[in-house]
């Protein structure tokens, strides 16, 4: 499975906002002479299993004719403790191929990955957009705001049911989440097609491609995703971030609206836009926007440890504690705003706060992956103290 604040460019990665009516693009936006575009993954690359991977499953898997014992046997495999090759990385948006051979991949790819074994067993699944807060996380600058998807497995028909218990929710499909905290706190979700999916996959990679520096990829992946779902707005945000960086100002504009064309809602082109009113002279409309954007924003803890996170990219650690503090004031079992506010410490000489900070962010964290990392750095930080 990102947003634009204050001096920051804003990024969305794997979040899904659409309108049943489609709106074309403007023309402008998707014929630019400054970019060349450049082959990327089609939509086979990004959902095939390759003839290995397939044999791979078909051992692991029950093959009964009871689709709810397949569904339990392939769950049991995902998740299993055994399959070191499965960990969750927020930051590595991979194929189903690269996922189920490689050591870490995100929500999404996670997501592709099961629903591509799924398809493989049978199994008539769907994917999910979860709405969860608006969430931040930081990259070279940039200030990326992250949404959520899982993997719906739709109830077996009459014919492919025996005798089992049922592991399946109250609707009687079964949820696939590689985030507990979106099961824990059941967020609403909808069912999104494979074609959104498709153009989430093509953001986070012309995303990571364009905080890389490599704006013609960047482009590719963009004008990929507009051609998989054209009323994907998030794209367009995208897509501005890119016209905007390259001075394209006019273009930049054109690309918000058009977000904002599709979901009024999308605050992170309300964001961007406003950051391009600045640029522009126009400070007034880029303050009223501002302003607006605090007030629905004032109660979401995530949006303090963006900021506490921004103030930590200018070196204002002061100004980043108060911020990682007033997210643990709203919701103290955020594992970021607890590794937020250690980082801070440390970069101010308070060691003895900064290793306390680092054992909140160890207890609340969720995966693996992230314990192991905050353990790490409490094992350097409690040297540093014996010294």
């Amino acid at each position: 499975m990102r947003i634009l604040i204050c001096l920051i460019s804003v990024l969305v990665l794997a979040a899904c906002n659409s309108t049943p009516t489609a709106i074309s693009p403007p023309n402008q936006l998707i014929n630019d002479t400054q970019f060349t575009r450049i082959p990327v993954e089609t939509k086979k690359d990004v959902f095939s299993l390759s003839d290995n991977t397939k044999a791979l499953i078909e051992q692991a898997v029950s093959r009964d004719i009871d689709k709810r014992i397949v569904t339990r046997s392939l769950v049991e495999y995902i998740f299993s403790p055994q399959n070191q090759s499965l960990d969750y990385l927020s930051g590595a948006t991979l194929t189903a191929e690269d996922t189920f051979n490689n050591n870490n991949a995100n929500c999404l790819s996670l997501s592709i990955m099961a629903y591509s074994m799924s398809k493989h067993l049978g199994l008539a699944s769907r994917f999910q957009q979860v709405y969860i807060p608006e969430y931040w996380a930081s990259e070279n600058g940039y200030s990326l705001l992250t949404g959520h998807v899982n993997l719906r497995v739709l109830r077996p028909s009459a014919s492919d049911v025996a005798l089992t218990s049922t592991i399946y929710d109250t609707t009687g499909d079964l949820i696939i989440d590689f985030n507990p905290s979106s099961l824990r706190h059941k967020f609403r979700s909808k069912i999104i097609s494979e074609d959104i999916i498709l153009a989430m996959f093509y953001n986070n990679k012309g995303a990571a491609a364009m905080i890389n520096g490599e704006h013609h990829l960047a482009y590719s992946y963009f004008s990929a995703a507009i051609e998989s779902a054209p009323n994907y707005g998030s794209t367009y945000g995208n897509l501005g971030v890119l016209y905007r960086i390259n001075n394209q100002f006019d273009k930049a504009e054109l690309a918000y609206n058009h977000a904002l064309s599709l979901d009024n809602d999308n605050n992170t082109a309300k964001g961007n836009l406003a950051r391009l009113y600045e640029l522009t002279g126009r400070s007034l409309e880029a303050q009223n926007i501002r302003i607006a954007l605090e007030r629905k924003r004032s109660k979401n803890p995530y949006y303090s440890i963006a900021k506490g996170n921004e103030a930590l990219y200018q070196n204002d650690y002061r100004t980043a504690i108060r911020f990682f503090k007033r997210a643990i004031k709203l919701d103290r079992e955020i594992h970021e705003s607890h590794f937020g506010l250690a980082k801070a410490y440390f970069m101010i000489g308070d060691i003895d706060k900064a290793l306390s900070e680092l054992q909140q962010a160890e207890k609340h964290a969720y995966f693996d992956s992230e314990k192991r990392r905050y353990r790490g750095k409490i094992m350097s930080l409690s040297a540093q103290l014996l010294r």
